[in-house]
């Protein structure tokens, strides 16, 4: 399979030598900025997208103990159109982060602050 069509290059040995556990891509756009597909065939192709978590990939390291792949990356799709969505993707965000009850104070906040504005602008 070759790489997608996409006017974006991500640049895979960089990929590979951050080796991310999680990436955000979006798939709203192919034209702003590189498309999910995009992003999948860049970590399989870095070595940090497959169905085998950490396998042996030979010898070499410290006292012959074997080298391993890091462990798989986790993509998660972000694209919001409307504002609620927008806070949809802050949920999934701080929940593939770890931290979903910082997400929620995060967009209970930002609901506050969306609700000031209708009352302001209804008046």
């Amino acid at each position: 399979r070759g790489r997608p069509p996409g006017h974006w290059k991500i640049d895979v040995e960089a990929l590979r030598n951050l080796s991310p556990r999680v990436v955000f891509a979006q798939s709203a756009c192919d034209v702003c900025d590189a498309s999910t597909d995009d992003v999948v065939f860049a970590l399989r192709e870095a070595g940090l997208l497959d169905d085998d978590d950490a396998e042996e990939t030979g010898r070499g390291g410290e006292e012959g103990r074997p080298r391993r792949r890091p462990p798989p990356c986790r993509v998660v799709p972000v694209a919001p159109t409307t504002l609620e969505g927008m806070l949809v993707s802050v949920a999934d965000v701080a929940a593939a982060l770890g931290a979903t009850d910082a997400g929620e104070r995060l967009i209970a906040g930002l609901r506050g602050r969306l609700e000031r504005v209708r009352a302001e602008v209804s008046e």
